[in-house]
């Protein structure tokens, strides 16, 4: 008799108790869907060929087709993970995300891509997401404002047509919805939530799922026909944690205040800047001033008693 699955299971989609081998996670499984299909399509390979090869080490001849193991078609059925340790035809112990990058450089990446630390199961850290904002913007050339700039930007965002916070950075993200796109979005909606403010998540989420909906249309995923269905599975029951993620820091306004700014709008970034710091000196020369003034006075009012 199947046992009931544990809250743990459920949350994971993992199958029943003794019902069987248990299934997957999802997260694991839309992650090594991915990296099987980005294989199918560098390798030009099936999984009888792609299994005889990776079933040796480069340098050795391929193994014949009745002595292979299966992992390719395993990974295509039940979608295991690419990075589970296995043994190959001599009996040493491999990744098969390892052997696969000897051939077809690049193939781990897409396996071990921040995605998947973000949107899955495992709850991601604060630095996390900001590591991976300040990496996909330097790559973009973009780059985020300080906090006394970001004031004066919102102040002449208002007067002038300039986009918003996130406008810039999103538009470079939907453009293109390549993994290092859809991190740089799930990452701003993971800072968001952990700093508490819910208004740009719901914001950036709108954009996130565009950019996974332009994704599913850009990529082809013939191979594993269900991974679309799972990968907006796992999508929304990312944005329903991130809804209710609770803080990890009180809110801080200039922290939610996330200002990315293009090469192009780099020299008014830093007059903004300028003008802030030009600001911050004027008010304290003020300060100054009116202190002086008071002091010249008392010592009059002293002289004259």
């Amino acid at each position: 008799m199947a046992l009931p699955r544990t809250d743990d299971q459920k949350r994971r989609g993992g199958a029943r108790k003794g019902a069987g081998r248990p299934r997957t996670p999802l997260d694991v499984r839309v992650r090594a869907w991915v990296w099987y299909c980005y294989v199918r399509e560098v390798s030009g390979l099936k999984n009888c060929p792609l299994d005889c090869k990776v079933a040796v080490k480069e340098n050795e001849i391929p193994c014949d087709t009745g002595d292979r193991p299966f992992y390719f078609e395993h990974i295509q059925n039940r979608g295991t993970d690419p990075d589970r340790v296995r043994k190959d035809l001599a009996g040493r112990k491999f990744k098969l995300a390892d052997r696969v990058e000897e051939h077809w450089k690049g193939s781990a990446s897409v396996l071990r891509h921040s995605l998947w630390k973000l949107i899955g199961f495992d709850s991601p850290a604060l630095s996390l997401a900001q590591q991976v904002i300040e990496e996909r913007l330097a790559e973009n050339g973009l780059r985020r404002l300080s906090h006394q700039a970001s004031i004066v930007y919102e102040e002449q965002r208002r007067r002038q047509d300039i986009p918003d916070r996130h406008g810039l950075t999103l538009m470079v993200s939907l453009s293109r919805a390549k993994l290092d796109d859809l991190a740089l979005l799930a990452a701003l909606v993971v800072e968001a939530a952990l700093l508490g403010d819910q208004s740009v998540v719901s914001r950036v989420m709108v954009a996130f799922e565009a950019a996974i909906s332009q994704f599913l249309r850009n990529e082809k995923f013939t191979h594993v026909p269900e991974l679309p269905g799972e990968l907006l599975k796992l999508v929304s029951a990312f944005k329903l944690r991130m809804q209710k993620e609770s803080p990890v820091l009180p809110r801080i306004n200039h922290l939610s205040s996330i200002v990315a700014a293009n090469k192009v709008s780099q020299h008014r970034e830093c007059r903004f800047e300028r003008e802030a710091e030009a600001k911050m000196l004027e008010a304290k020369a003020r300060e100054r001033a009116e202190l002086f003034r008071r002091t010249r006075q008392q010592k009059r009012a002293n002289k004259n008693w």
